[in-house]
């Protein structure tokens, strides 16, 4: 996948704005990874993962991508949101 389909409000909204510049790049992380690997925003295995390879594979801490819960509602979107499946894929 080559485009993220992210809606600006979503960046626009009150949640996001207020929110940390930190925790809103591991969003932004969290959501390129999950769009990369069309998994719905679902990483299965992930609760065994070290920290290093947190960092190695979504570009950000297990410590940080675990702390805000955020993250799991994806300020008014589903964590992980995608483009329906690609034709072939």
């Amino acid at each position: 996948m080559e485009w993220l389909n992210i809606h600006t409000s979503t960046l626009d909204s009150e949640a996001f704005m207020c929110s940390e510049p930190v925790d809103q790049a591991t969003w932004l992380k969290l959501q390129r990874y999950c769009i990369g690997q069309e998994n719905g925003g679902v990483i299965r295995g992930a609760k065994g993962w070290t920290d290093r390879q947190w960092q190695h594979l979504v570009r950000a801490t297990l410590r940080k991508c675990s702390a805000n819960p955020g993250f799991g509602m994806g300020w008014g979107r589903p964590a992980g949101e995608i483009l329906p499946r690609r034709q072939g894929a």
